[in-house]
């Protein structure tokens, strides 16, 4: 998951206006926001290009897009499974949403850095580790302790968001690790940062999925339908490669590396397929909130609860609509 261009003043300004008077950013179109991992970059270069009639993006950090959609600023948002099911601790949010769309899974994309003297997970316990804990980062580094018999609250935890846990890393000789997502990380590794582990090691656990307000859904089926369409023709073309490495500042080449850290379903029936495997993962993930409430720090712990909404999350019906 990446780092984003700042937005110009004029824009903030113009949405903000919008927002005053309780519209979105075009009355006509869902609203579909997101953040700069590699493969969410599709939906990012389909907006440049005019290629998701219906569909207004709103690209924002990946904190920010959480709360743009957690307040109703936006019908869809493409999040990490483990944040959606963050939210869906919020019995409300858990009923009035559903994930419509697999878009891939981390495959070496989050990561442990570490500085040198560090060489196994082990050496990580009672140091201090930078990440943002509201996010999946905090998942990851979960997974990573575990396979060491150890728990988040072995390390010192710094919060520090997303984006700026590289700069963190090197200003900040306090820090012994930093967990994060490609591009926010490389920085680190190229100045010195020895990355410990990474999603490889855990296979099909770091997932990424695009989900909806039901109520949006309802209204709008034809354009979600459409825009996935458009998504997965959007992710064999070369216009779009081509758009997506240039919105990010590298060649074509450079994007690619980025994408081969994850896995990407590129098609509606690899999605399905995934979709069909991702309730395990669902269910592990509840259970990591439900029995890890002592081991996190007090500023996210209302998080770390059963989730009391127990119906159903998933909505493959589009994409069966699709290869059908």
């Amino acid at each position: 998951m990446t780092g984003r261009p700042k937005i110009g003043c004029v824009v903030l300004l113009a949405i903000s206006c919008l927002l005053a008077c309780g519209g979105t950013a075009d009355a006509q179109n869902v609203v579909l926001t997101g953040s700069a991992w590699p493969p969410w970059e599709t939906a990012h270069a389909m907006d440049e290009l005019g290629l998701s009639p219906g569909v207004t993006y709103e690209l924002r950090g990946y904190g920010d897009s959480i709360a743009l959609f957690k307040v109703g600023r936006a019908d869809a948002i493409l999040i990490n499974l483990y944040d959606y099911l963050a939210l869906c601790r919020d019995k409300e949010i858990a009923e009035e949403t559903v994930v419509i769309l697999i878009t891939d899974h981390s495959e070496g994309g989050d990561m442990v850095i570490t500085r040198p003297e560090i060489t196994n997970v082990a050496d990580l316990k009672g140091k201090r580790v930078g990440l943002d804990v509201q996010s999946v980062s905090l998942y990851m580094l979960h997974l990573a302790l575990e396979q060491e018999g150890l728990q988040l609250n072995n390390v010192d935890l710094a919060r520090i968001k997303a984006e700026h846990v590289d700069k963190a890393f090197e200003r900040s000789q306090s820090l012994s690790a930093i967990v994060g997502w490609n591009p926010y990380v490389s920085q680190a590794i190229k100045k010195g940062g020895r990355k410990l582990v990474d999603s490889t090691a855990f296979p099909g656990k770091i997932v990424d999925v695009m989900i909806v307000r039901r109520s949006s859904l309802n209204e709008n089926r034809q354009i979600y339908k459409d825009f996935l369409e458009a998504w997965f023709e959007a992710r064999r073309s070369p216009e779009v490669l081509a758009k997506m490495a240039e919105l990010n500042g590298v060649d074509v080449e450079e994007f690619n590396i980025w994408l081969a850290d994850a896995v990407i379903f590129d098609t509606a029936e690899d999605s399905l397929a995934a979709m069909a495997k991702v309730q395990a993962e669902i269910e592990h993930i509840d259970r990591f909130f439900a029995e890890n409430r002592e081991a996190v720090p007090d500023s996210i712990r209302k998080h770390f609860v059963p989730r009391e909404y127990g119906g159903t999350l998933l909505d493959a019906s589009l994409l069966e609509e699709m290869v059908d």
